[in-house]
């Protein structure tokens, strides 16, 4: 699950993060509740 989210945040990443893309990345994010993701999404934007 923690995988997905971070697959997901990065395929965001290079798509310019849209808005529904953007909601679905912390919607996942929300349920993982993966402090390393949150991480690597702060270095990453």
């Amino acid at each position: 699950m923690i995988s997905l989210c971070i697959a997901t945040n990065l395929k965001a990443l290079f798509h310019g993060r849209s808005g529904i893309l953007s909601d679905t990345v912390d919607f996942f994010c929300m349920i993982t509740n993966s402090p390393e993701v949150y991480h690597l999404r702060l270095e990453t934007s």
